[in-house]
């Protein structure tokens, strides 16, 4: 997205549109951020966990 576009120079219909496309590119990387988020917290569990709480390969594959 070309971030030098200045607001004062569009049109209200492409203002709209800009802040359209914004919301879902906010969207969509909190939704990258939580994935990604819940992913480390899923690999921390399995690196730190206590032995006898450790993942075995039949559990990783569920």
């Amino acid at each position: 997205m070309d971030l030098t576009v200045d607001i004062t120079d569009l049109n209200p219909d492409q203002i709209r549109e800009l802040a359209i496309r914004l919301q879902a590119e906010g969207r969509f990387r909190q939704t990258l951020i939580d994935k990604l988020t819940h992913e480390l917290a899923i690999l921390k569990r399995q690196k730190f966990a206590a032995t006898s709480e450790a993942y075995t390969g039949e559990q990783q594959r569920e």
